[in-house]
C-alpha cells in the first residue's frame, strides 16, 4: 500500500523529512491533513531562510487554534455526509504551499485545489454553518462570539454563465486580474468605466502590486512598478524582498536572522516567530519557557508572560479566567472573561 503524498507531524522532524522522498500515491486522507499543512509550510519556510532547515521548524510548530477548529468541523462534515472531500486536490493544495514563491512581488497562483477540496452537498436555503456544505458555496450566518456556532442558510447557487475572461481592451467588471486574460488587469477609470489592459511594465504608475508585470511590485512615492530589492541591493522604498531586512546601517537587504546569529534587541530581524533577540544574549534564540522570566514579555508557544511576575506560565485551559487571548490554550478569551476556543458545528 503506498503512503499518502504528506509526512505525518512527529517530534522527531528529521525522520519525517527523510521519509519525505519515499513513493506516494498523490492523495491525503483528511485525518493528515493538518499535518500535512504544517508540514508543507515549515518546508516552504525553511528553503525561503525562515529557518535553518524545516526539522527546526517542525519541532517547535504548534497548530493555529482556529485552523485546528476549522479541519476538525471540516472532518465532521465529511463523516455527516455534508461535505465531500477529495484527497487528490488536498495534495495539490499541499504541494501548492510547498513550492509557492518566496518573492513579494506579484506572482501567477492557481488556488484552485485549496479552493475546491471540500465541496458542499447542502442544497440552495439548506441550513448550513459553514460555506464548504454548500453546493453554491455560500453559507450566510448571522454575527455570533467566536465560540459559538449559529446556524445560516445556504445562498443561491449561481445559474448564469460565467464571462470568458476578457482580451486586452474588453470592457471588465470589478478590478484585479481575475476578469482578464493572463497579463492583464481590468482597471477602472475616474468616471467608472472599466477595461481590461496590459499588467504594466517597470517604471509605470500604479495602483496596487497586481496591476504590474510577474515579478514586479508597485511602490515609492508615486508609485511605480519596480524590481523588488534583492539581497545586497540597496534597500528600496517598499523593504526588501524575500523576506530580507534592511540593513540601516549600510542600506543593504540582508538575509533574516537565525538562530545564533548577533542580533539588537530594539530592532529584531530573527527569523518568523520561532525566534527573539535575546534582550541580553543580543543573539536570535528561542524565547523562554515555562518558569523562565519573560521580560520582553515573549514566551514559548505553549506559555504566556504573566504581567504581574514577568514569568512565562502555561497557556489556560478552557473555562479558566482570562484577560487576553494570548493566555488561552484554545485562543479566545470571552466577554465573560474565561478562556475557549473555537467549537466544531456539527
Amino acid at each position: 500500500m503506498t503512503r499518502p503524498c504528506v509526512r505525518p507531524f512527529v517530534s522527531l522532524a528529521l525522520a519525517v523529512l527523510a521519509a519525505s522522498s519515499a513513493a506516494c500515491d498523490h492523495e491525503v486522507g483528511i485525518a493528515d491533513l493538518e499535518n500535512g499543512f504544517i508540514t508543507a509550510q515549515c518546508e516552504r519556510d525553511a528553503r525561503c531562510g525562515l529557518y535553518d532547515d524545516a526539522a527546526t521548524c517542525l519541532d517547535g510548530a504548534r497548530p493555529v487554534g482556529w485552523f485546528a477548529a476549522y479541519l476538525g468541523s471540516m472532518k465532521a462534515g465529511v463523516e455527516a455526509g455534508k461535505i465531500r472531500y477529495d484527497a487528490a486536490l488536498a495534495a495539490e493544495c499541499l504541494d501548492l504551499i510547498t513550492s509557492s514563491s518566496c518573492s513579494l512581488a506579484h506572482a501567477s497562483i492557481d488556488e484552485t485545489p485549496c479552493e475546491r477540496m471540500f465541496q458542499g452537498t447542502i442544497a440552495d436555503a439548506g441550513a448550513c454553518q459553514y460555506s464548504e456544505e454548500c453546493v453554491s458555496g455560500a453559507c450566510v450566518r448571522p454575527s455570533c462570539a467566536e465560540d459559538a456556532c449559529c446556524a445560516g442558510t445556504c445562498a443561491p447557487s449561481f445559474t448564469g454563465t460565467v464571462p470568458a475572461p476578457g482580451a486586452i481592451g474588453a470592457t471588465c467588471a470589478g478590478s484585479g486580474t481575475s476578469a482578464c486574460v493572463a497579463g492583464a488587469f481590468c482597471a477602472v477609470a475616474a468616471d467608472g468605466s472599466a477595461q481590461c489592459v496590459a499588467l504594466r511594465p517597470a517604471g509605470a504608475t500604479c495602483g496596487s502590486s497586481e496591476e504590474c508585470a510577474l515579478g514586479l511590485w508597485c511602490a515609492g512615492s508615486p508609485a511605480t512598478c519596480q524590481v523588488p530589492p534583492r539581497r545586497g541591493d540597496a534597500c528600496g522604498d517598499h523593504g526588501c524582498d524575500h523576506y530580507d531586512w534592511c540593513d540601516a546601517a549600510t542600506d543593504t537587504c540582508r538575509a533574516p536572522l537565525l538562530s545564533g546569529d548577533a542580533c539588537d534587541p530594539e530592532d529584531d530581524h530573527c527569523a518568523d516567530a520561532a525566534l527573539r533577540c535575546g534582550p541580553t544574549s543580543h543573539v536570535c534564540e528561542k524565547p523562554p519557557t515555562i518558569g523562565q522570566a519573560c521580560p520582553d514579555r515573549r514566551c514559548a508557544p505553549d506559555a504566556y508572560c504573566d504581567a504581574s511576575s514577568i514569568t512565562c506560565v502555561a497557556l489556560k485551559a478552557d473555562g479558566v479566567g482570562c484577560a487576553s487571548d494570548a493566555e488561552c490554550d484554545g485562543e479566545i478569551c470571552t466577554d465573560a472573561g474565561t478562556c475557549s476556543r473555537q467549537p466544531v458545528c456539527f
